[in-house]
């Protein structure tokens, strides 16, 4: 039945279709064993938890045939792991009643969520550029590849980027140069550790810093900072091309 203000359905009779998405029903406690097992993005699980139980389940988790699950055989979640591990925890502990946008199996009351299949990618190298592009376009534009690795666990970031580094599949969220840039840092353990202003006084500290500019510069700007670190002498100077 149609709700007063919904849009009109086009019968799929009168439609061609490249490709055509589609949803599947599925128990999350089956859904839990699709998760991807090369994911590395981080996740609230406590924020994930309380928006479904806030606005219900919006977003429909994306499946493709390329990637592997932690069960270890193909076929994974690439997008919306968080949300499918966040219902997974509500109903096993029974925190909730059922959120909307979701349904209960009636021999069993199982839980189950809806998930959108029939768009695979390519190939394994498509499938990971897109599963990194889902989550780093929700970032506005400006935000360069550090920034946009904050959303990542960086161990596990790195390593689906160097699957990628030489593919002819690379997210539109960054290039070869931004890839072979935030490997390297990764490889030469170039990395700083934030400010905790609830570190006790008295422990030492070190500062990294990173600087980014043209190469063409680098000469100029490098004879200027040799002569700041004379005033600093416990001061290093790494250099990354």
């Amino acid at each position: 039945m149609r709700h007063h203000g919904e849009p009109t359905s086009i019968p799929e009779a009168n439609l061609e279709f490249n490709d055509a998405p589609r949803f599947v029903w599925i128990c999350a406690r089956d859904a839990i064993n699709l998760l991807w097992k090369g994911n590395a993005k981080l996740h609230s699980l406590e924020e994930m938890k309380l928006s479904i139980k806030r606005h219900g389940f919006q977003e429909l988790p994306k499946f493709d045939v390329n990637l592997e699950n932690v069960s270890g055989t193909p076929g994974a979640i690439k997008a919306g792991n968080g949300r499918v591990e966040a219902v997974f925890e509500m109903e096993s502990s029974g925190e909730c009643e059922l959120p909307r946008g979701m349904g209960k199996e009636k021999s069993t009351g199982f839980w189950v969520l809806p998930i959108l299949t029939g768009t695979d990618a390519e190939s394994e190298a498509a499938a990971k550029a897109y599963a990194i592009d889902s989550n780093n376009l929700t970032l506005a534009g400006n935000f360069d590849i550090w920034e946009q690795a904050r959303l990542w666990d960086r161990e596990g970031y790195a390593e689906l980027l160097r699957n990628l580094q030489g593919s002819e599949f690379l997210p539109v969220t960054m290039n070869q140069e931004d890839i072979a840039n935030f490997l390297r840092t990764m490889n030469n353990s170039i990395e700083g550790t934030e400010y905790d202003e609830t570190i006790a006084q008295g422990v030492e500290l070190e500062a990294t810093f990173k600087i980014k500019l043209p190469v063409a510069e680098a000469d100029n700007f490098e004879q200027a900072l040799d002569q700041l670190l004379e005033e600093f002498p416990q001061a290093t100077k790494q250099k990354v091309i």
